[in-house]
């Protein structure tokens, strides 16, 4: 995601964000600087409580539990004591707010710096697929006695000096060598990820601007950037005399309409999106309007909202009924629009029997809607 700025609004616990680039919103997030709850990408020392051939369950601590699938030639045993990472955060059904998908696991660690990703328990390079063929055989050249297993990300094509990417590799591969050694035998968390706001701050583009409303969460910002010492972004402290800070810049109204089901269409129809336990469903209707252009004016604010709200897992569209050259059409307008909006974890699978176009991405978190939802964060 090339982004250009960052808003950033409330105090630690409820943060707002707003990802934008020359003024148009990319992302939403909404979460908080620290967490009890497990978060994706945390790590944690864990006890195994039960296990079948096909999974583990495991004691996480402090009331915690998740569980991972059990590999192809398992060795688990009840009582060990494993070191596993967060894939999948608990899930909660938006439409269903009792009913819940529990953390998921995984024994594979990895750990994330802005230029590569270490993975301890592989071995050699791997590379972005962004990662040209002369960059890719330079890191080559440049780490080829590392027996570690590093992939290196497509931020690497252009930004780090060889100093840079061999300080990360080795602030990551320490990182791991201290957690690897604990030694209490009990179940607990023993490495935070980054919070969001931290990731957001990690990756950004060159020359990004980070305005804040909050002087606890700016000092946050200001420790995170000695962190990331060779990143030059800036920090802004929001002016007091200001309005809101979102709705200063266009994005209270956006933020609002992100607990509507429904979505108005320009020019008129509109889109209905519903979040169940196990798909997103996204309706589209005319009105009074032409359905072949009320279907073609709905790509860019499905995509739009798929991005806005953090939308995953399986994700069907219900097009207004045409025939087999406009959905051919639309399928080809769904591609260049999702290009545009460089969104790579959507998959277009295809028109299915009964003419709903499918999508799906890799469900790791709950969308923004249900957090919203969840605390209220929305205007009655």
């Amino acid at each position: 995601m090339i982004y250009d700025s960052v808003l950033v609004s409330g105090h630690p616990q409820q943060l707002r964000i707003a990802v934008l680039r020359q003024g148009e919103p990319l992302a939403f997030f909404y979460g908080s600087l620290t967490s009890t709850e497990p978060l994706l990408d945390d790590i944690y020392k864990a006890k195994i409580i039960n296990l079948t051939e096909s999974f583990v369950w495991l004691d996480l601590g402090s009331g915690k539990t998740g569980v991972m699938k059990a590999r192809s030639t398992p060795s688990f045993q009840q009582g060990q004591k494993i070191i596993v990472q967060v894939i999948r955060e608990a899930l909660e059904d938006i439409a269903a707010p009792s009913q819940t998908k529990g953390v998921r696991l995984s024994s594979a660690i990895h750990l994330a710096g802005r230029y590569c990703v270490y993975n301890p328990q592989q071995q050699g390079l791997s590379f972005s697929p962004s990662l040209t063929a002369p960059t890719r055989q330079n890191l080559k050249n440049l780490f080829s006695t590392s027996s570690s297993g590093i992939t290196f990300r497509s931020v690497c094509e252009k930004e780090p000096s060889a100093d840079v990417l061999q300080k990360e590799i080795l602030s990551l591969t320490t990182l791991w060598q201290t957690l690897s050694n604990q030694t209490s035998s009990l179940s607990q968390r023993l490495y935070q990820a980054p919070s969001i706001l931290a990731r957001l701050l990690r990756e950004a583009p060159l020359g990004t601007i980070f305005i804040i409303d909050d002087w606890n969460v700016l000092q946050y910002c200001q420790h995170q950037s000695a962190v990331y010492s060779e990143q030059k972004f800036s920090l802004r402290m929001a002016l007091q005399n200001e309005r809101p800070l979102f709705e200063h810049f266009g994005m209270e109204e956006i933020w609002q309409g992100l607990c509507e089901k429904k979505i108005p269409l320009p020019g008129g129809g509109n889109i209905c999106i519903e979040e169940t336990a196990c798909a997103v469903t996204i309706d589209i209707n005319a009105g009074n309007q032409s359905g072949e252009k009320v279907n073609q004016a709905a790509i860019p604010v499905i995509l739009d909202h798929i991005a806005w709200r953090g939308l995953s897992g399986n994700i069907i569209i219900d097009f207004i009924e045409s025939g087999s050259k406009h959905k051919e059409k639309l399928l080809h307008l769904f591609q260049k629009y999702l290009q545009q909006k460089q969104l790579k974890r959507i998959k277009i699978l295809g028109w299915s029997p009964l003419g709903f176009l499918q999508l799906q991405s890799r469900r790791q978190r709950a969308s923004l809607t249900s957090e919203i939802m969840k605390r209220s964060f929305c205007k009655d």
